[in-house]
């Protein structure tokens, strides 16, 4: 009788349950951020949605938005890449791992590559020359244009132009994939006259030189680029 009575009393002041049974839990991290906290190099990644809405003249100018990176205007409808305030031989430029050095000399040389095929890009501000060369002190300018199509046909046409120097411009991109095999095709065609300018005459050193119809003379120019690329 008096276990009984002990027994009772014991399961009178036991707690109550309080077990809480939890759903899937999703653990999840920034492995991005954690590298670049570490590194001392910053990096920047943008793809083509931020192209298309940036826009402009040049690849450079189109990545203009990006702090630290500048465009180094050489006339006719072409830019050199400035990051930080280093262009020429101090920067690096590689399309898909190939280096690009023909901006690196003369102020006339432009970069060489179709914006419209880029699909995205990876900027590094500060030295890299341990990775990218001696010519890396500034920084480095990788672009990509080796998307692989997913979808058995797909394709895009752009149109553009501008009226200060009567600029007509198309871009057409074609890719596809069956099984294993993926092909990709694009086309630009971008022609223009010489700029309009608000005056008739310039001041080049102590020369004034004479405009005709408030043109700026041998601004005039036309880009052609296309590519093809097969793969399995």
């Amino acid at each position: 009788m008096i276990a009984m009575l002990l027994s009772a009393a014991l399961w009178a002041v036991a707690p109550a349950d309080t077990t809480v049974t939890l759903d899937a839990v999703t653990v999840t991290g920034q492995q991005r951020r954690q590298f670049q906290m570490r590194s001392s190099q910053t990096m920047v990644r943008v793809n083509r949605d931020f192209l298309n809405q940036n826009f402009s003249g040049s690849l450079i100018q189109t990545l203009e938005g990006i702090p630290g990176v500048k465009a180094m205007s050489i006339g006719s409808g072409q830019s050199k890449p400035v990051i930080r305030g280093l262009g020429f031989n101090r920067l690096a430029v590689s399309e898909d791992g190939i280096k690009h050095e023909g901006q690196q000399w003369g102020d006339d040389h432009g970069l060489e590559i179709d914006q419209f095929s880029i699909d995205h890009a990876e900027i590094i501000k500060g030295p890299a020359a341990l990775l990218h060369g001696s010519d890396a002190i500034g920084g480095v300018l990788s672009l990509y244009t080796n998307h692989v199509p997913t979808a058995p046909l797909s394709g895009s046409v752009q149109l553009f132009g501008r009226t200060n120097n009567e600029q007509l411009g198309l871009s057409a991109k074609v890719g596809g994939r069956k099984g294993k095999f993926f092909y990709r095709a694009n086309v630009t065609l971008i022609d223009y006259a010489d700029f309009r300018v608000p005056t008739d005459s310039i001041q080049y050193y102590s020369y004034w030189i004479k405009l005709k119809d408030q043109r700026l003379r041998n601004t005039a120019g036309c880009e052609r680029d296309g590519s093809v690329t097969l793969g399995w």
